[in-house]
């Protein structure tokens, strides 16, 4: 199975985040695993939230500075066995 993580600055109104959310969608009706990581936890729109929790899609809110959001990604993709870091065994 194919597995896809999408990592958004924010999930405010607008045409990147509307085609991030459409693609999640799509990619879920293919049999591919998506989550979808959210750089601003307080930057998203009720109605996208909504539409997240809808077409229950993975949603990663992340909060704090930039090391624990780093840290926090390379977290989720590893535990999503997304992706493995060379220093992260």
């Amino acid at each position: 199975m194919l597995r896809v993580a999408i990592l958004c600055k924010t999930l405010l109104k607008g045409g990147a985040e509307k085609q991030a959310l459409i693609l999640a969608k799509s990619l879920l009706g293919k049999d591919v695993d998506v989550c979808l990581i959210n750089w601003y936890q307080g930057k998203a729109d009720p109605e996208n939230l909504k539409f997240i929790e809808d077409n229950s899609i993975k949603y990663y809110p992340l909060r704090g500075g930039l090391l624990k959001k780093l840290i926090r990604v390379s977290k989720i993709l590893k535990e999503e066995n997304k992706f493995q870091f060379p220093f992260f065994p």
